[in-house]
């Protein structure tokens, strides 16, 4: 069993520590998110843990790209994701009491 977590770790470290610009930018990307770097959730101690974590979620992030004028998600539809804006302009609108859409934000 010892031998088999050993392996798994050392996977891990060398997948982690081969880095073309694709998986770069991923980890960049999801070492900014607050709870992932979160002292609560991953201390000192658990370094391996986060690198896991942080490895295996990059290689699940998956590139997809829209149309202009396509939604991204709908209010009351459910998501399994999280979006990360990589290039170009997202527009976030509702819609009113009256049905008219109004822009709250780009991003």
């Amino acid at each position: 069993m010892e031998l088999a977590r050993d392996f798994i770790c050392i996977l891990n470290e060398q997948s982690y520590n081969y880095l073309d610009s694709i998986k770069f930018y991923k980890i960049k990307i999801l070492e900014q998110i607050k709870w992932i770097n979160s002292p609560d959730i991953f201390g000192e101690s658990e370094s391996t843990r986060l690198k896991i974590l942080i490895n295996l979620i990059s290689f699940s992030l998956k590139e997809k790209s829209f149309l202009v004028g396509n939604n991204l998600i709908t209010e009351g539809e459910q998501s399994d994701s999280i979006i990360f804006i990589i290039e170009g302009k997202v527009d976030i609108t509702i819609k009113d009491h009256e049905d008219q859409i109004q822009k709250i934000d780009s991003l």
